[in-house]
């Protein structure tokens, strides 16, 4: 067996993928999904997500770390935290939907008419916007209290915070 998922053929065009126990070299049976199709994975499972507590220590390790090589001065302190603070993401930002929460969402969305959903998601992505805005203005104003070579610093390592250049 080549590994853990092989592709068996289902038609002239089609392949689907199953699990393949990796010792036994045994295929398990597919799994269905919530439409009906058959899928590899656990359908509710996180898929990769990392945890909130998780990412929050990793947050605070980077801000950490980013503190001490600023080396900042006493009247830089302020400027700091404000930037720390607008940095925090939102309260739900790490909340999973469970699924009953998921079919609730389902269910709501399927009763809208499409100019409702479009409202909705721009609604949405204005929320989104603003607290992205607010993280802009926040950085460039931390940004403007350094001093050039902090801001070489800052410009070299701040960016992996948000994923970049992890």
């Amino acid at each position: 067996a080549a590994g853990l998922l092989d592709h068996v053929g289902v038609g002239q065009d089609q392949a689907v993928l199953v699990d393949q126990h990796p010792r036994a070299g045994a295929l398990a049976p597919p799994r269905l999904g919530r439409r009906g199709a058959i899928c590899h994975r656990d359908p509710d499972a996180d898929h990769g997500r990392m945890d909130p507590a998780k990412m929050q220590q990793k947050r605070a390790e980077h801000m950490a770390e980013l503190k001490a090589k600023l080396k900042l001065n006493g009247a830089q302190e302020s400027a700091w935290a404000q930037f720390v603070a607008a940095m925090q993401p939102p309260a739900d930002a790490g909340k999973k939907m469970g699924r009953e929460d998921r079919q609730k969402m389902h269910e709501q969305w399927k009763t809208l008419t499409t100019p409702q959903r479009i409202d909705r998601m721009t609604a949405m992505k204005a929320e989104r916007d603003a607290q992205m805005r607010q993280r802009t203005d926040a950085t460039l104003a931390f940004y403007i209290a350094l001093s050039p070579e902090q801001q070489q610093v800052f410009d070299a390592n701040a960016m992996r915070m948000g994923g970049m250049n992890s």
